[in-house]
């Protein structure tokens, strides 16, 4: 007899330690797969070994890939004769990013277009001293993704600022700052002519 009583664990990203309870009748091993050697390893120091029974831990590195990654780690008995696995997947590091963080943009009303990769979920949060100049326009799609904003004509004599945060389900967040100039200066001159006349 060799079997395990979870199969399988869904992981955060973060770093962690599984917990593996193995009933068996006999001597066994075990094999983590490939690369993910790596990330997975054995706790010698928790290990607990019983003649029915025994629980093995394995601490998992934390991903700092944009992926998700899966292992198998494989019983088996010393004679050969059975084995059992576990799955191991651990989600990816949250990743939003843009190739637009500073955008200037002139007085006039218009609509920013910016595109954003990600492999996650995410809201967008508008802030700044006012941000009723700002807003998104429409909804977006998932993973490379385009978000157009409106942005009103900026009437006044000083230039203003918004910062756009894109922000994951696990609160990663991507911030891109927008700032509008402000409206030209004009000057009015009034040119009086002033006449005389002698008599």
């Amino acid at each position: 007899i060799l079997t395990v009583a979870k199969t399988t664990f869904d992981l955060s990203s973060s770093s962690t330690t599984i917990k593996v309870e193995v009933t068996h009748n006999c001597d066994f091993d075990y094999e983590i797969d490939g690369a993910a050697k790596e990330w997975i390893h054995h706790d010698e120091s928790r290990a607990k070994q019983e003649s029915a029974s025994s629980v093995v831990y394995f601490k998992v590195s934390a991903n700092e890939n944009v992926e998700a990654r899966s292992a198998t780690i494989t019983f088996r008995s010393s004679n050969g004769a059975n084995q059992c696995q576990v799955i191991v997947n651990q989600a990816q590091k949250d990743s939003i990013s843009s190739q637009s963080q500073n955008i200037n943009v002139d007085y006039t009303a218009q609509q920013l277009t910016i595109d954003v990769e990600s492999n996650t979920e995410y809201r967008i949060d508008i802030s700044g001293n006012n941000t009723e100049w700002i807003r998104q326009a429409g909804s977006r799609a998932m993973e490379h993704s385009t978000i157009t904003f409106d942005i009103d004509e900026n009437l006044a004599s000083t230039a203003r600022t918004a910062f756009i945060r894109l922000v994951s389900s696990s609160t990663y967040a991507y911030t891109i700052e927008v700032i509008q100039e402000a409206a030209p200066h004009h000057i009015r001159l009034v040119i009086g002519h002033n006449s005389s006349s002698m008599e």
